[in-house]
């Protein structure tokens, strides 16, 4: 069966195992069958080379196009940052509102900074869409504090079927007049209570978008310690 069918689709997805126990020559050679059907399958999603992982958060040595790894299931790592800064004794945190143009949860409450590894670069390239540098955070810099193993509900219609390792970061900043939207990436900034912000996973008048959903807690949990 050719596998630019759904059923041939499917059962490849399968074979590869989330891209555990694939070399290199075969996510190439899938890579090659299945890039005329790029724009059919996957229009919008860019081929940015991710790093493959597995379920512990460990690189693999390989890696896949964006398009094809949100085709096929390969897990990659994406990195969630939670900013904070203090005002008055309170500890107040910065959430990022998408851009509504973006494809995937368009206006929806993310995490302060959230992206792709990539295998030019990770958090820090990303946090260009504040405006900010790895210097610009105080105390204990930027931090990792978490890590998880993530499958999203598969989004059948889309042809997208999302894998990922989670890492979880915080970091303070000491002045918030600092961020700067400067790659349109982000249409403002919801800043809030660290006490209150439990509560904005419980509400639905906001969208809320899956990284927050998921890492939001981890984050409150370190800075909690």
């Amino acid at each position: 069966m050719a596998i630019h069918t759904l059923e041939g689709l499917d059962s490849l997805r399968t074979s590869l195992n989330h891209g555990v126990g694939i070399d290199q020559a075969t996510l190439d050679g899938v890579s090659e069958e299945l890039r005329p059907l790029r724009d059919s399958l996957r229009p919008g999603d860019n081929a940015e080379l991710l790093p493959v992982f597995d379920r512990q958060g460990h690189p693999l040595g390989t890696h896949v196009e964006r398009w094809l790894g949100h085709l096929l299931g390969i897990r990659h790592c994406c990195n969630h940052l939670f900013v904070f800064t203090q005002n008055h004794g309170q500890l107040w945190l910065l959430l990022q509102v998408r851009s509504f143009e973006k494809s995937d949860s368009p206006g929806a409450i993310d995490a302060s900074v959230g992206g792709h590894q990539t295998v030019d670069g990770g958090l820090e390239a990303e946090l260009s869409e504040l405006g900010l540098k790895p210097e610009d955070f105080i105390g204990e810099g930027l931090r990792r504090v978490n890590g998880y193993d993530f499958i999203e509900a598969p989004r059948i219609e889309q042809h997208f079927f999302n894998v990922e390792y989670r890492h979880v970061h915080v970091g303070e900043i000491g002045d918030v007049s600092q961020i700067r939207f400067a790659d349109g990436e982000v249409a403002g900034m919801l800043m809030m209570p660290v006490t209150t912000a439990p509560s904005l996973l419980q509400q639905t008048t906001l969208p809320i978008a899956s990284a927050l959903r998921q890492s939001l807690m981890p984050a409150l949990e370190y800075l909690a310690r």
